[in-house]
């Protein structure tokens, strides 16, 4: 939860777009590959209005979770 909170939508749009391109020159995502212990998303081919409507759905549980509606 929150992940929306903790990073941009352009890097969230950025990461969702190319996982394997943020990872050869992202720090913050090369971090999160070592935290999680090189598991790796894989690349989606998604279209950007899917992408923002998934980034506009996290923002919405988000949201949700925080308000107490979704406990």
């Amino acid at each position: 939860m929150g992940v929306t909170e903790r990073r941009t939508v352009e890097w969230l749009t950025n990461f969702l777009k190319s996982t394997s391109s943020m990872l050869a020159s992202d720090p913050i995502a090369q971090a999160l590959l070592e935290e999680f212990k090189g598991q790796r998303m894989p690349d989606f081919a998604m279209t950007d209005p899917q992408i923002k409507s998934l980034i506009h759905y996290l923002q919405e549980e988000t949201n949700r979770k925080r308000s107490g509606d979704g406990q």
